[in-house]
């Protein structure tokens, strides 16, 4: 365990399938892939263009990892140079209604808070399953037949608006980004063909 030449004997190496969106044959063949085997790899890995990948690795486990290119990676708050706060653990604060008062003091609340924010809802305290306060300060509760609150946008037409808009931030944001003009140029093809067809949508449903 302590050497890694011994290790290397033993586990075999890690082996580079592919490198800058190239295929290396000669690996493939090393580690016995077929073309086709390892195409139905890369796809269970949601990845259906070799030309995207950066590196593609089999590990000494026989699982493949996978880096895409920057330009075709999930765009991210550290991709786009936002800094977000980190998440904490939610508190249960709340169980088979009744508040549990160390949660409550390490959380900084108070029964007062507590009680403030059930009448928000339309609760009792013994209405409530499980109560959890999120890293936010926000209260959460089950009632063992329902969530609350509900969360926003639940109606469907609102969840496909959120959804358009969503996507029309991701191409505006990938068009920005792109290093050349075909790419701009299919970014906003593509954004031309989103607003289109939720015109579209939009009419019908009027």
């Amino acid at each position: 365990m302590n050497s890694k030449k011994v290790r290397d004997v033993v586990d075999g190496k890690s082996t580079v399938l592919i490198e800058n969106g190239v295929v290396i044959q000669k690996n493939l063949k090393k580690e016995r892939l077929t073309v086709d085997e390892f195409l139905e790899q890369l796809r269970k890995k949601d990845v259906f263009r070799v030309a995207d990948v950066e590196f593609a690795v089999m590990e000494q486990s026989g699982d493949i990892s996978v880096m895409l290119k920057k330009e075709f990676q999930p765009l991210s708050a550290d991709l786009l140079g936002y800094r977000l706060s980190s998440e904490k653990e939610p508190r249960t604060i709340i169980m088979d209604g009744h508040i549990l008062p160390e949660s409550l003091q390490s959380a900084g609340l108070s029964e007062d808070w507590v009680n403030k924010e059930l009448r928000k809802l339309n609760l009792t305290l013994k209405q409530v399953t499980i109560g959890q306060v999120d890293s936010k300060g926000e209260l959460s509760v089950q009632t063992g037949t329902e969530a609350l609150p509900k969360t926003a946008n639940s109606n469907p037409n609102d969840q496909i608006q959120d959804l358009v808009q969503q996507l029309e931030d991701d191409l505006i944001i990938r068009k920005q980004f792109a290093t050349n003009d075909k790419d701009r140029l299919q970014y906003q093809e593509a954004l031309n063909q989103l607003q289109t067809a939720m015109h579209a949508y939009q009419r019908n449903r009027a």
